[in-house]
């Protein structure tokens, strides 16, 4: 599935790319964003104190930019590769002194 992005206003780290919602929909819903992201609707149930989210009486919504929201925080970036560090030396092959 390849999804078009649009820009949207910048972040304070980085711009946000918002990708428009299936169907071309303004808003989802549990179920919507749920199958959207591919995980269970009661993942998103639990954890909606956490998630940008628009709240119209009891009715839960999510816009596009809530998506793209949702998305940047649970998205990864592999940390860099460390640098090589130096050859372990060998250890002296001599008796080591006991403690007394």
């Amino acid at each position: 599935m390849t999804l078009a992005l649009a820009r949207s206003e910048p972040t304070a780290s980085a711009e946000l790319l918002v990708p428009p919602l299936p169907g071309g929909a303004p808003y989802l819903t549990y179920e919507g964003l749920a199958e959207y992201l591919g995980i269970n609707h009661l993942w998103l149930r639990r954890h909606i104190k956490a998630l940008p989210h628009e709240k119209y009486g009891r009715e839960v919504r999510f816009s596009a930019t809530n998506v793209a929201e949702i998305r940047a925080m649970h998205s990864h970036t592999p940390l860099p590769a460390a640098p090589e560090e130096a050859p372990l030396v060998p250890l002296a092959t001599g008796r080591t002194r006991r403690r007394a």
